[in-house]
C-alpha cells in the first residue's frame, strides 16, 4: 500500500468515529489512491482512540498514521491529498476548529470535505420516517419479526405452510441504528408475503393487528414504493 500512494496522482481519506460496546472510542480510517484515473481503497488503520473524540485529537490520529505509519510526508500529503470523507458532526465538519478545517488550514490546503453519503441518505431517510405511511411499513416489519423470534413452533408452522407458495425463508429484523438497514427485511417480506398472509389469516382472531397491516392496501402500496431507494 506504501507503494501504491508514492505513486499514486491523488488520495483521498475517510474516517469515521463509534463507541464499542465496552464505550472504548475507535476510529475507522480508510485510504483511496487514484492512479491514471483508477480508484483503489484501502483499510488505513482502526485504532483505539484513548482520549476524547474532539477534533484536535482525531487531527493528530490522522496526521501520525498517515504520515508515521504509513510512508507519506507532509509535503506529499499537501499536494495529493484531495478529499475528506466525514460524517456531518461539528466536530468533523464545522467552520471553526473542526477536523476538516485542521487538515485544509495545516495539512492538505487542496483538501475538500465530503460530507459520507451514506450518513446523509441516513438523514434523509430518518426525515420520510416520519411520514405515517412509512412509519407503518416500519412497525410492520418490526412485528413480523417479533412474532416469529421468540418461537421456534411458529416458524415451524410458517416453514411447513408454505408449501410451495415461496422460499419461507427466515424473516430478518430491522436495525435502528441505520435506516438503510430496512432494505433486507422489507425485501424478504415482500418474497414471502403470500405464505406469510397464509399464515397470519390462519391466526387473526389473536393477532388482528398484525393481521390488518398485512392488508392495508396503502402500508403494501408504500411498501412496494421504498423497495427501488432501499
Amino acid at each position: 500500500m506504501k507503494d501504491k500512494k508514492k505513486h499514486s496522482n491523488f488520495i483521498a481519506l475517510s474516517l469515521d468515529e463509534l463507541i464499542a460496546i465496552d464505550n472504548t472510542s475507535w476510529v475507522c480510517m480508510h485510504v483511496y489512491t487514484v492512479t491514471n484515473l483508477c480508484r483503489q481503497p484501502f483499510l488505513l488503520s482502526v485504532a483505539k482512540l484513548n482520549c476524547s473524540a474532539i477534533a484536535e485529537n482525531l487531527y493528530e490520529l490522522l496526521k501520525n498514521t498517515v504520515i508515521e505509519s504509513r510512508g507519506l510526508d507532509s509535503m506529499e500529503i499537501a499536494k495529493k491529498l484531495v478529499c475528506v470523507g466525514v460524517d456531518g458532526a461539528s466536530i468533523m465538519q464545522g467552520h471553526k476548529g473542526s477536523l476538516c478545517k485542521k487538515i485544509k488550514n495545516d495539512l492538505a490546503p487542496y483538501a475538500i470535505p465530503i460530507h459520507c453519503t451514506a450518513h446523509r441518505m441516513n438523514l434523509a431517510f430518518e426525515i420520510v420516517s416520519n411520514f405515517g405511511c412509512v412509519s407503518k411499513v416500519e412497525s410492520l416489519i418490526k412485528e413480523i419479526y417479533q412474532y416469529f423470534c421468540r418461537s421456534p413452533k411458529r416458524v415451524w408452522e410458517f416453514q411447513h405452510f408454505v408449501a410451495g407458495l415461496t422460499d419461507g425463508r427466515k424473516l430478518l429484523k430491522d436495525n435502528d441504528t441505520r435506516w438503510i438497514s430496512l432494505d433486507g427485511p422489507t425485501h424478504r417480506v415482500m418474497s414471502e408475503y403470500l405464505s406469510l398472509l397464509g399464515l397470519i389469516h390462519s391466526v387473526q382472531d389473536r393477532f388482528p393487528r398484525l393481521y390488518s397491516s398485512l392488508t392495508n392496501v396503502k402500508v403494501l402500496l408504500t411498501l412496494v414504493a421504498i423497495l427501488p431507494i432501499l
